[in-house]
């Protein structure tokens, strides 16, 4: 991507996309533990609604924005939808999915931190994010379980690219989408993933 979308970064640039970075790799690891010891529909929403919630009030008070009233109720509208699609006959909400309720924060500081970068910067910072993503996840790969920790197994290989180039595809198009338009709606339109992974789930 990064020649296709050109650009200049600076210093700046990618230490925000390095924070990105750590961000990313300790909300994944959070994550998958989520839906490792949690139902996949109910993880998947909470940590979309806890990701959005802060980069919009974030948005509104630190980089003023003022989004009009009918944007204002979309964001409230679309918060409450990914709640409501994730509702379960019995399902317990929060004593499975606070368990990762740290990895969230961290997942909104990746939002946050992504959309201080300059558009000018193109594609560098994102560059940035997922080098330092990787090294931490190999690094505390090794520590936790040696090399197989961090081998991939051939038959999911293919599975892993796969979701590498739609993981990177998303970010590429948040990150334009967040130099384009408001953050507080950009963050809300990314929260709404989980109507897929809860389809998927079901």
């Amino acid at each position: 991507m990064l020649p296709a979308f050109g650009g200049h970064a600076t210093a700046g640039d990618v230490r925000w996309g390095a924070l990105c970075g750590v961000a990313g790799a300790l909300a994944i690891v959070a994550l998958y533990r989520g839906l490792a010891v949690g139902t996949m529909g109910i993880v998947s929403p909470i940590s979309a609604v806890l990701g959005a919630s802060i980069p919009v009030v974030y948005g509104l008070i630190f980089r003023g924005e003022h989004p009009g009233w009918f944007a204002g109720a979309g964001i409230v509208a679309a918060l409450a939808a990914v709640v409501l699609v994730s509702a379960q006959p019995g399902a317990r909400f929060f004593p499975r999915g606070i368990r990762s309720a740290r990895g969230r924060r961290r997942l909104r500081l990746y939002f946050i931190a992504l959309a201080q970068t300059r558009a000018e910067a193109g594609m560098v910072p994102l560059l940035a994010a997922r080098a330092t993503s990787v090294a931490l996840l190999v690094a505390g790969g090794l520590a936790f379980g040696g090399v197989a920790n961090v081998r991939i197994a051939r038959p999911a290989l293919g599975l892993v690219v796969l979701c590498g180039a739609l993981d990177v595809s998303a970010n590429v198009l948040y990150v334009v989408a967040a130099h384009q338009a408001l953050l507080a709606l950009v963050a809300v339109l990314t929260s709404l993933y989980p109507a897929a992974t809860v389809a998927l789930a079901a």
